[in-house]
């Protein structure tokens, strides 16, 4: 499986883009782009929050498969 790199250059592509169909100024694309870091903020936040609960729940079943 193959994905796109994603790089500055993809971004600055993408900002433009939506700015263009949306008539967003600068400010509002700021925003979106924000708003898009807070919700991966918050996944990676409740993830890692899931992978504790989970190895500290079952911690002794991965000492027996680790030994």
């Amino acid at each position: 499986m193959s994905g796109t790199r994603i790089t500055d250059e993809l971004i600055d592509k993408i900002a433009k883009e939506l700015a263009a169909r949306y008539d967003l100024g600068e400010d509002a694309v700021r925003e979106v782009g924000s708003r898009l870091a807070e919700d991966r903020r918050a996944r990676s936040e409740a993830n890692e929050e899931f992978a504790r609960r989970f190895m500290a729940e079952h911690a002794e079943t991965f000492r027996r498969l680790g030994s």
